[in-house]
């Protein structure tokens, strides 16, 4: 069994500038819907993530990460057309201009061992840049 790729947007390099995409743009052949929330609680963020292409495939996150954008307990489920969960992937910031503030969280995210039904496992990572987030 095969995880789907999921990219949405993309994130730039040297070569290419970011090409963001933002709730109900296009993106290739696909409508995207976005809704994130990025807010503080005390020295802690609260992180919601949904992010969804048109009957195709929908990622979803939960988390509460510090203020260096870490957690061992982020919650994602991963559809299309089988659906991947795990309850405690590692969100890390691995580069310089990844971050957490409110409204905005940019982390790589790591499930190993996620899970399907037919029971199966599968390591699923990435990265995820949210931004103009709701910050309450």
């Amino acid at each position: 069994m095969t995880v789907p790729n999921f990219t949405v947007g993309e994130f730039g390099d040297g070569s290419k500038p970011a090409r963001p995409v933002r709730d109900g743009e296009q993106d290739g052949a696909n409508r995207v819907s976005v809704t994130c929330r990025v807010r503080p609680s005390g020295a802690n963020f609260e992180v919601e993530a949904n992010i969804a292409t048109a009957g195709d495939t929908t990622f979803t996150l939960l988390a509460t990460v510090d203020a260096q954008g870490k957690s061992a307990a982020g919650a994602m489920t991963l559809k299309k057309t089988t659906q991947w969960t795990h309850p405690t992937c590692d969100l890390a910031i691995l580069t310089p201009q990844q971050g957490v503030a409110a409204g905005r969280y940019w982390a790589h995210i790591t499930c190993a061992s996620s899970v399907t039904d037919p029971p199966a496992t599968c390591d699923i990572f990435g990265e995820l840049r949210i931004e103009n987030c709701a910050q309450q």
